[in-house]
């Protein structure tokens, strides 16, 4: 994307990134941006939208990189209707920190499902999960707790099939065994586990936003 040298505050920049909102006493919520300037950012619309005059902390969070590398800053909500809500920084963003997000807010990895994909193995690869309830929505401990249930269900699904059909199963060379056995255990883990466990934190993560919502 290309960028003039001299930025103004008006202009804005389509982006898709996920910007966490913290409003004053109460809870924070992830939502996806629309658009950024030097001077506010334009949020999607929200279940439960926030009242005009809010005053809040903002973090927008960049893909790839943690919650703690996100690019912060306080705001007050200046529309908020069923189109989305508007928030006025405080201060206005330099113009390094709109190029940082706008190089990154076309990519392939804001695509709503590639981006939970890569929030997901973001989480799930760090030692504590951290991150987990900003990036998932989700507690530490529900991420456990999912993983280690889709990870026994998808152990004893791929079990099955193999055991039920093992008679029918061609002769092979123990080389090509040891390979087929490789390939069956990656898809399984590597692909059909992952997808179990976006999808069940999807649906938690849409039941706690109704909940919080009420």
């Amino acid at each position: 994307m290309m960028l003039p040298t001299d930025l103004r505050a008006s202009e804005r920049i389509p982006i898709g990134h996920r910007v966490k909102v913290v409003p004053g006493g109460r809870r924070a919520a992830l939502v996806f941006a629309v658009n950024i300037s030097l001077g506010g950012v334009l949020l999607g619309a929200a279940p439960s939208p926030l009242p005009v005059g809010t005053h809040c902390d903002v973090a927008i969070l960049v893909p790839g990189a943690g919650l703690s590398q996100a690019i912060r800053t306080t705001g007050t909500v200046v529309r908020s209707d069923g189109l989305g809500t508007a928030i006025r920084f405080g201060q206005a963003l330099g113009p390094d920190l709109i190029r940082v997000v706008a190089r990154t807010g076309g990519a392939w990895r804001n695509l709503p499902l590639i981006r939970a994909y890569v929030d997901y193995f973001q989480v799930s690869q760090s030692e504590d999960h951290t991150d987990a309830e900003a990036l998932l929505g989700v507690s530490r401990g529900s991420l456990r707790t999912v993983f280690l249930t889709t990870f026994s269900t998808c152990i004893a699904a791929a079990i099955l099939p193999v055991w039920l059909y093992r008679a029918a199963l061609p002769a092979l060379p123990g080389w090509e065994k040891v390979l087929l056995s490789f390939a069956y255990g990656a898809v399984w883990l590597g692909l059909l586990q992952p997808t179990l466990d976006v999808l069940v934190l999807r649906i938690l993560r849409r039941r706690s936003s109704k909940a919080s919502s009420i």
